[in-house]
């Protein structure tokens, strides 16, 4: 994925890109859970996954939740009568959470992971943004690269 944050003000862009990692740019689980969802399923998620598991979190010592298809805000709500806060699935695209819920969702402490996660190449920036990295670059996976557009 690349990511082009536009707007007339900065603060604009850098929520484009807070919106984007919210929304999109989840980890994949740590070893512990990626095991055992291998087991459960049966197979390997598909290859771009494969390579990068995330690290070992401390919350994966508690209940996980493995929520397969699509996921509404129907399915997310019902879901939060669970103990589980660390919710994994196949990929940020099957997530059909409206905003507001989201927000609620992390509130209560949910986290994503997604078993194929989304890739983020670069992101495409204006001078300005470029000029402000240090303002966003926590936002978004290390290793993403920098592409500055001209004005």
């Amino acid at each position: 994925m690349v990511l082009c944050p536009v707007g007339w003000s900065l603060e604009r862009q850098i929520d484009f890109l807070r919106a984007a990692r919210e929304r999109a740019l989840w980890e994949p689980p740590g070893e512990i859970v990626f095991d055992a969802i291998e087991g459960l399923l049966g197979s390997l998620p598909p290859a771009p996954a494969r390579g990068r598991r995330g690290a070992r979190h401390a919350s994966e010592r508690h209940a996980v939740l493995l929520l397969e298809g699509l996921v509404t805000s129907e399915r997310a709500r019902a879901a939060l009568a669970s103990d589980a806060r660390l919710w994994v699935v196949e990929h940020p695209r099957r997530v059909r959470v409206n905003r507001p819920l989201m927000k609620r969702l992390q509130k209560t402490g949910v986290r994503w992971l997604a078993l194929d996660p989304v890739i983020l190449v670069a992101v495409l920036a204006s001078p300005r943004l470029a000029e402000a990295r240090s303002r966003w670059k926590q936002l978004l996976p290390a290793g993403a690269r920098l592409w500055i557009r001209p004005e």
